[in-house]
Formats: C-alpha cells, sequence, structure tokens
C-alpha cells in the first residue's frame, strides 16, 4: 500500500505542478502615463488549481471571519472582508489514526470596488483568489507593464 501524503506534502506537490499564470485580464486606470494594466483572473488560477485539488482530494472552503465594511465614496464604493479559507484533506482520519492534519486554515483578506452593489462579491473573489496564491505559492507570468508596451507597440505612430 503506498504512503498516504499529508497535507504539507500535497501542498508542496501542488506548488511543484503549478506553472506561472498569464496575467489575462486588462484593466484600465485613471493614470494617463499608464493607462493600461494587467492581471491574474481567478478563472485562470481556478483553472490551473482545482485539477489538483481534485487529484489531491482536498477541499477548500470559506468562512466571512468578520463582518464585511463598506466604503461609500462620491461614485464607488469598496468593500472589504476577511475570509477565512480552510483546506481540508478529505484522506485525513479524523480519529486517533491520523495521516496528518486534517485541515488549515488561512485568514485572506479581500477588497472590491463598484458602483451597482457587487462589491461584496468582488471582495470574496479576490480573496479567494489570493488564498490560492498564497496557499500554494503560485507565480505569475509577464510584468504587469507588459501590457502596456504591446499597447503602445500595436498603436500607429502619428505621422
Amino acid at each position: 500500500m503506498p504512503k498516504k501524503m499529508t497535507l504539507s506534502e500535497k501542498i508542496f506537490a501542488i506548488t511543484q505542478r503549478c506553472s506561472a499564470i498569464k496575467r489575462n485580464g486588462v484593466g484600465h486606470s485613471n493614470n494617463p502615463e499608464r493607462p493600461l494594466y494587467a492581471y491574474v483572473e481567478i478563472v485562470d488560477v481556478l483553472a490551473m488549481v482545482n485539477p489538483l485539488l481534485k487529484k489531491y482530494k482536498l477541499i477548500l472552503t470559506g468562512n466571512v471571519a468578520k463582518e464585511p465594511m463598506t466604503h461609500v465614496g462620491k461614485t464607488w464604493a469598496t468593500t472589504e472582508v476577511l475570509v477565512d479559507w480552510t483546506l481540508t484533506d478529505l484522506e485525513a482520519q479524523p480519529d486517533g489514526l491520523k495521516v496528518g492534519e486534517v485541515h488549515r486554515v488561512f485568514r485572506i483578506p479581500g477588497a472590491g470596488v463598484d458602483d451597482q452593489g457587487k462589491g461584496i462579491y468582488k471582495a470574496l473573489t479576490g480573496s479567494r483568489k489570493y488564498a490560492c496564491v498564497f496557499i500554494f505559492n503560485l507565480q505569475f507570468g509577464d510584468e504587469p507593464e507588459e501590457v502596456q508596451r504591446a499597447a503602445t507597440s500595436e498603436s500607429p505612430t502619428p505621422a
């Protein structure tokens, strides 16, 4: 019978199997010198992590640890949330025959800016994305400035 892996060994194995995640998201800023920036979308993080969670029989669940706070500005509202993400090893035995840790909890903040009442959902999504990034030590490919350079090189030069 093969040796069962501990939760820490499973986290390490997932870290080893993840390649750098490309920054596919493009955002627009109010800075005229850098109107574009690149970011990693949660869909790309989950596409990398979810198959490995299934393979190693792990589940990541969230629980809001503190009442979300919303700060309302002139045009936008920013919502902040603090989430306890629990990584549970479904193969670990919760009785006296433990293979290793049954679960580990990671407290990860999130923030979402919106003008239509979706700030809490954006904050939860951000917290989930960075929970995966921090737990599995994920790396992002290319630099955010590359989007700006690519956009500048594609735009026609004035005659």
